[in-house]
């Protein structure tokens, strides 16, 4: 599933998050990631340039999906970290699962 072209998918994880309002985190995520690193706008959502890697951020009707794609191990563990943990913070009390796979 690379979208960058990225040639190893073992440093490839995605998360579908079922949640209200999709689109709205997802803007207000890539805007607040693209406070420190470069966010570009793609035709269906945000790619941010995290660790070496990228972050996907796709808004669908009814889930945001993210996709992770790191240049090694650590990269990959960097930017699931970044997406999921700044997704919790803008989620607050919405209750949200992130499983990456």
């Amino acid at each position: 599933m690379s979208q960058s072209g990225f040639t190893h998918s073992s440093f490839t994880r995605t998360a579908n998050v079922i949640m209200d309002r999709p689109a709205r985190y997802g803007k207000q995520l890539a805007s607040h990631i693209g406070h420190k690193v470069t966010v570009d706008s793609v035709d269906d959502g945000w790619v941010a340039h995290i660790a070496g890697g990228l972050g996907y951020i796709t808004p669908h009707a009814t889930t945001l999906d993210l996709v992770a794609e790191g240049i090694d191990d650590a990269s990959l563990e960097r930017i699931k970290d970044v997406l999921e943990r700044h997704l919790r913070k803008f989620a607050g009390e919405l209750e949200i699962t992130v499983d990456w796979r």
